[in-house]
């Protein structure tokens, strides 16, 4: 077997369709195809679940190989990382996993900062929701998972570290009122019109637990699972949002951030990754973010 074909093949798994997993590994679909064939000739059995309109999914065999592939090119990853460490470089592959709101706010600053000082690493960066993170981190598909809200339930085989703690904020156009406050109570929400991420998402809940403690039912207008469509609604007149901290760091064309109290919403943003020894790009990555953080 050839660690090109066990590569195409995870990738076809994990994106679920041949077209995806072409262009996650730049190959055309034709090359991956060629590539699955020569597995199931090689193996004797058939590997993919090939049905019109559903994603690809392995079949037993292709679970146990798909297991396989995955540790074995974790070691190769791996002797790649010590030997660039033996002559002094960093080079390899970083894959980092973000949900939403971190990837509009902490990640870019620290992956500009990484891809300039270590060039010789590809980044491969995306948006998911936090259990896709999870598991990615878990099957060793992410090397850096960040994630936040309350304390994530962590699987076997993955650690989480907390990087820190972020208050929420209220945010409000610059002509309001309540942008000339430095903080202003929950319960001075009442009966204004707000809009606000999905209650059922981590970042909603934490924000209706809040209004809740504060005896503040929210009267919401529109929800939508997206921070920086929220700022401009905002922007826009329809009403105020709350968002974490750092989603606005100064005066953002009109807008203002407002502290909130009684009481504050927090949450917490870690970053997960395998139990296993790291790869050197993964430790640099994480060890340039705290750095950035602390800055």
């Amino acid at each position: 077997m050839e660690l090109r074909d066990l590569r195409y093949f995870l990738a076809c798994i994990d994106e679920g369709n041949v077209t995806r997993a072409g262009e996650r590994v730049h190959a055309a679909q034709p090359t991956l195809s060629h590539a699955i064939r020569r597995l199931e000739r090689e193996t004797g059995t058939r590997l993919l679940e090939r049905r019109p309109r559903h994603r690809l999914r392995p079949t037993p065999a292709g679970e146990l190989l798909a297991a396989r592939a995955r540790r074995t090119l974790e070691v190769i990853r791996g002797f790649a990382d010590d030997l660039a460490s033996l002559q002094g470089l960093l080079i390899g592959n970083l894959r980092v996993a973000a949900i939403q709101s971190l990837a509009v706010t902490s990640v870019p600053p620290a992956l500009a900062l990484y891809a300039r000082e270590f060039p010789g690493v590809e980044i491969d960066a995306h948006v998911a929701v936090a259990d896709a993170i999870l598991a990615a981190v878990r099957d060793g598909r992410t090397d850096v998972g960040l994630v936040a809200g309350p304390t994530p339930p962590i699987p076997a085989g993955v650690t989480a570290e907390r990087l820190y703690r972020e208050p929420f904020v209220a945010v409000v156009r610059a002509e309001d009122p309540l942008a000339q406050q430095l903080q202003i109570a929950m319960i001075d929400l009442k009966d204004r019109p707000l809009v606000l991420v999905p209650a059922s998402s981590p970042t909603g809940a934490t924000i209706h637990a809040a209004c809740a403690a504060a005896g503040l039912t929210p009267s919401v207008r529109i929800t939508f699972d997206s921070g920086e469509a929220l700022r401009e609604l905002v922007r826009a007149g329809v009403g105020i949002t709350i968002l974490p901290a750092r989603y606005l760091r100064g005066p953002q064309d009109g807008l203002r951030a407002v502290r909130l109290v009684r009481p504050t919403p927090w949450r917490e943003v870690f970053a997960l990754r395998s139990s296993s020894e790291p790869s050197a790009a993964a430790s640099s990555f994480l060890d340039l973010l705290r750095k950035q953080l602390r800055s």
